[in-house]
């Protein structure tokens, strides 16, 4: 009897390690396809709270054209959220990244990195949008996003 009891315990044990992963694995592909969202609270220097969303909505095609994007926010409280795009790319590997936000006078400048594969690179073989989101809590009098060389971004 005490042998049988001990085979239970083995096959608990490994039922977990394997139910355990599963769940993981549904973590990692969940947050994959719905994008995953990090937040990073800077204040700045007139009071305003800035979020800046990396890497959001990879797959949102509303978001084809390089360029910026000001809409309110969908939370209700009457916040501005900056999408910054990329633009539409062939396949995964590329990303886009806030390096700073200036605000000067109620005007908003914010600075811009984009990033691709390296070569050789293995990438995910589907069309991807870049994209990443600042939010304000008041409509700024005039933005201006930048990306790297000073190349300016265009509102769409």
């Amino acid at each position: 009897m005490k042998k049988s009891a001990k085979k239970e315990t083995g096959k608990t044990s490994i039922n977990g390690i394997i139910v355990t992963a599963l769940i993981a694995a549904l973590l990692v592909v969940g947050a994959f396809f719905l994008g995953v969202r990090t937040a990073k609270h800077e204040p700045v220097n007139d009071g305003t709270l800035v979020y800046v969303y990396d890497q959001t909505d990879y797959y949102d095609s509303n978001f084809d054209k390089r360029g910026y994007y000001v809409g309110e926010a969908a939370d209700g409280s009457g916040a501005v959220v900056v999408t910054v795009a990329s633009g539409m790319r062939s396949s995964g590997g590329y990303g886009i990244k806030v390096d700073r936000v200036d605000i000067r006078d109620e005007e908003v400048h914010i600075y811009v990195r984009e990033s691709g594969p390296g070569e050789g690179e293995a990438v995910t073989m589907a069309l991807t949008y870049p994209t990443v989101r600042v939010k304000f809590n008041k409509m700024p009098k005039k933005i201006t996003v930048m990306g790297e060389n000073d190349e300016a971004f265009k509102q769409q």
